[in-house]
C-alpha cells in the first residue's frame, strides 16, 4: 500500500470541502437575501419567529448564523466566534468577516462534541468586525464572546436576518458610550432608516435616513456623536426599505449608575409578551425594566412578578401566588423605565417576570440590573423571550462559569409542575451532572441552579417537562465584581 497515498487524500479532501463551503455561501447567502420580508408587529412575532436565537430544529443543508461584531477601537483586546458540535461526526464550517476591507473567509473542522474558536480582530486596532458563519448542515451552534478590561461578554448569535431591529435600553450619561453596529452581509444594497426616542420624545435625524448598505458592508454610528448624548433613557429602532440587514449595540457603562459593558443582537420583531428568568431585587440594587413601543397607538403593559417559592415542590397544586403586579403606560414611539421594587413593593430576592399587553398590541422589552459593592459597581443587561420561544428543551454552547452562584435562572411559564434536568456533553456523549436531574419547577415558579468548581465548562442541554426559560448568569473577568447576563438558546417545536 502506498503510504503517502492516505494523506494525500486526506489533504485533497480537505481541499475539496473548504472549496464546496464557499461555493455554498455564495449560494445561500443570495439565497437568504431574497426571503420574503417578514411582516413586522405583534402578530408576526407570534407566528414567525424565526429571527429571533434559537437552535434550528429542521434539516438543513446549511445554516447561517450571524453575529453581533465587534468595536475593535472600543477597548475590546480579544473577541471571536465559538462553533460547537453537539454531534458524533465531524461538522465543516466556513467564517466570512465583514469589515471596511474585503471580507476575509476560513473553513473550519469541528471534531465531535467539540468547539473551535476564531478570532475576529487579528490584529485590528480600528474599525468594527461582523462575523457571519455558515455551518454545513444544521448541527452546530454558534456564540460570540468578547474580552473587555470593563467586563467580558457572551452573546446570542441568529439563523436569519431582518428589516427591522429595536433596542430598547440604551444609556449615554456621565461619558457612557452606545455604539450601534450594522452589517448587510448579502451581495445587493440595502437602504436604512433609523430613528431613536428619549424622554423628549421621537426624533429622525436626516443624516440617519435612507442611507445606503452597500452589499457585504459594515458601518457603526456612536449615538453620542448622533445627538443622543447624556441620555438615561434611549431606544433606537432600524428599519430596512430596502433588504434585510443584521444590527447590534455594544454598549459601554461609565457612569450614571452603571458600569460595564455589552454587545448584543438587537430585538427583531415587537411582540405582546415578554418573559425574563433572572429577575433580582437586592440591598444597593436597582433593577429596571426599559419599554419601548415602535406602534402607533398608545398602550398598557402589565407586569407580573413571579415568586421563587423555596418551599414549593412540583407536586404543589396551581401555581405559586405572584410577588406582585403593576401596570406601565407606554405612549406611541416612546421609551419608558420601571424600577421593579418601587413599583410593585417586592422583596429581596429572586423572581422572573411577565410582561404583557391585553390587546394584543407589540412592544420591546429589556432588563437591566445596576448594582453597588464595596469595591466598585457593574451592570448586566438582559433581553427577554418572547412567549413563543419558551421550550422545553434549551442549549448552552460555551457552558457556564465553574465555581459559580445562580449561574442559572429557570423559570416554569406553564400553570402546570414541571420537573428539569441539565446534562453535559463530553468525549462520550451526553451525562446528567450531579444533582441536576429531575429538579423540581413549580407553576409559574423560579429556580436559581449553582455550579461547583468542578463542573464542566463544556456544552450544556436543559430539558424540561413544560416549557422553560432559561438565563446565564457568566463572570466579567479580570477579577471585577459581579456577573454579565445572557439567555440560552431554545429549541423549537419543544413546547
Amino acid at each position: 500500500m502506498n503510504m503517502t497515498a492516505a494523506p494525500r487524500a486526506h489533504r485533497l479532501r480537505r481541499i475539496f470541502v473548504a472549496s464546496l463551503v464557499l461555493v455554498l455561501i455564495v449560494a445561500l447567502v443570495y439565497v437568504e437575501s431574497k426571503r420574503p420580508v417578514t411582516p413586522e408587529g405583534a402578530s408576526a412575532a407570534r407566528s414567525d419567529l424565526d429571527v429571533f436565537a434559537q437552535v434550528p430544529t429542521k434539516s438543513r443543508i446549511s445554516t447561517s448564523w450571524f453575529c453581533p461584531g465587534v468595536a475593535a477601537g472600543d477597548g475590546v483586546s480579544n473577541g471571536h466566534v465559538v462553533i460547537a458540535n453537539p454531534t458524533d461526526i465531524d461538522i465543516t464550517a466556513a467564517v466570512t468577516l465583514l469589515s471596511d476591507g474585503n471580507p476575509e473567509q476560513q473553513v473550519v473542522i469541528i471534531p465531535p462534541r467539540s468547539r473551535e474558536s476564531v478570532d475576529l480582530l487579528r490584529g485590528r486596532s480600528k474599525g468594527v468586525v461582523v462575523p457571519v458563519v455558515e455551518v454545513i448542515g444544521s448541527q452546530g451552534v454558534v456564540e460570540q464572546q468578547l474580552e473587555f478590561a470593563a467586563g467580558d461578554t457572551t452573546s446570542l448569535c441568529v439563523t436569519a436576518t431582518s428589516s427591522s431591529w429595536f433596542f430598547a435600553d440604551g444609556f449615554t450619561l456621565e461619558g457612557s458610550r452606545e455604539r450601534l453596529i450594522l452589517a448587510n452581509p448579502f451581495p445587493e444594497s440595502a437602504v436604512v432608516n433609523m430613528s431613536f426616542s428619549t424622554v423628549d420624545g421621537q426624533r429622525r435625524p436626516t443624516a440617519l435616513q435612507g442611507f445606503i448598505m452597500p452589499a457585504r458592508s459594515v458601518k457603526s454610528f456612536d449615538m453620542t456623536k448622533e445627538g443622543a448624548n447624556e441620555e438615561q433613557l434611549l431606544a433606537i429602532e432600524v428599519r430596512a426599505t430596502t433588504g434585510k440587514i443584521i444590527a447590534s449595540r455594544a454598549q459601554h457603562y461609565l457612569g450614571g449608575g452603571r458600569l460595564g459593558y455589552s454587545t448584543t443582537l438587537g430585538i427583531p420583531l415587537a411582540s405582546s409578551k415578554w418573559w425574563f428568568a433572572g429577575g433580582q431585587t437586592a440591598t444597593n440594587a436597582i433593577e429596571k425594566l426599559v419599554l419601548y413601543n415602535p406602534g402607533e397607538e398608545d398602550i398598557v403593559v402589565d407586569a407580573v412578578f413571579l415568586n421563587q417559592e423555596l418551599n414549593a415542590t412540583a407536586d404543589s397544586s396551581g401555581p405559586v401566588p405572584p410577588l406582585g403586579a403593576t401596570s406601565i403606560a407606554v405612549p406611541a414611539g416612546e421609551v419608558v423605565s420601571l424600577n421593579t421594587e418601587s413599583a410593585a413593593s417586592l422583596p429581596k430576592g429572586a423572581h422572573g417576570i411577565v410582561l404583557s399587553t391585553s390587546n394584543g398590541a407589540g412592544f420591546v422589552a429589556e432588563h437591566a440590573f445596576s448594582k453597588q459593592t464595596k469595591s466598585s459597581a457593574f451592570t448586566a443587561l438582559t433581553q427577554g423571550t418572547p412567549d413563543g420561544l419558551t421550550s422545553r428543551v434549551w442549549w448552552i454552547p460555551t457552558g457556564v462559569t465553574p465555581d459559580s452562584r445562580d449561574a442559572l435562572s429557570i423559570l416554569n411559564t406553564s400553570s402546570e409542575p414541571a420537573f428539569f434536568s441539565v446534562v453535559a456533553i463530553g468525549p462520550g456523549g451526553e451525562f446528567p451532572l450531579t444533582g441536576l436531574s429531575d429538579v423540581a419547577l413549580p407553576p409559574a415558579g423560579v429556580i436559581n441552579v449553582s455550579f461547583p468548581a468542578d463542573v464542566t465548562d463544556g456544552q450544556l442541554i436543559v430539558r424540561s417537562t413544560e416549557p422553560v426559560v432559561v438565563r446565564r448568569q457568566l463572570n466579567r473577568g479580570h477579577g471585577l465584581v459581579g456577573f454579565s447576563s445572557v439567555l440560552a438558546l431554545p429549541q423549537r417545536g419543544t413546547r
